[in-house]
């Protein structure tokens, strides 16, 4: 869940080569995708079996959203700053990690419990 969290946070500040943890832009937007990408997988291999679906799908929402907003951020950086292209594998990552939080909230649903 930090990760989650985490990794969107390394370009919300990114500006003009200052940040708050990388002054780099290529690296924090780099290094935010796959931050994003691995926290989203690693959300979708811990799904709960049973549990309420109102609370894992607002997590799911939330976390996608503020994915979303790294992203946007992510994508204005790189076209402001004309980033090298290993700036957009991280941005792919990004791209991906919505994709995969969208597709868990979508697919939350009330198991049956074993």
């Amino acid at each position: 869940m930090l990760l989650a969290l985490g990794g969107p946070a390394l370009v919300l500040r990114q500006r003009h080569g200052r940040g708050w943890i990388v002054d780099d832009v290529v690296t924090a937007v780099t290094v935010s995708g796959l931050v994003c990408l691995a926290a989203a997988v690693g959300l979708a291999l811990t799904r709960r079996a049973p549990g309420p679906v109102a609370r894992e799908t607002a997590l799911y929402v939330v976390v996608g959203v503020f994915t979303a907003v790294g992203a946007g951020v992510a994508t204005w950086r790189v076209l402001d700053e004309q980033a090298l292209v290993v700036a957009w594998s991280g941005l792919l990552g990004a791209y991906a990690a919505v994709a995969l939080h969208v597709g868990l909230a979508v697919t939350a649903r009330r198991r049956p419990p074993r």
